[in-house]
């Protein structure tokens, strides 16, 4: 005999929208950051110890940035996922109860 499972999709939903806060927190500060650094410009000189202050910060800036947004996508994906999942298990209920 196999093992039942069984899945709430409400439960499902619900999960999925709690993350709602978090993904918004990570966009709201990844924006945040963003903009102030973009304000600030580039507050170092053009002179040597500028630019090698430059090599270091620039790609390390960038890195956040590409960290963060992957962060929220996988908030995104996440959250896809698990309304998907919700979806088609009331999908398939609905037809094996035919």
């Amino acid at each position: 005999m196999a093992d039942e499972h069984k899945i709430n999709a409400h439960g499902l939903r619900l999960v999925g929208q709690y993350l709602e806060d978090p993904k918004q927190t990570v966009a709201d500060a990844s924006n945040k950051l963003f903009v102030t650094l973009g304000d600030i410009g580039e507050p170092w000189s053009d002179d040597e110890n500028g630019l090698k202050f430059a090599e270091q910060y620039v790609p390390a800036r960038d890195a956040v940035f590409k960290t963060l947004k992957d962060v929220n996508d996988g908030f995104d994906r996440l959250q896809s996922n698990i309304y998907t999942t919700a979806d088609n298990y009331e999908i398939t209920e609905k037809h094996n109860t035919y």
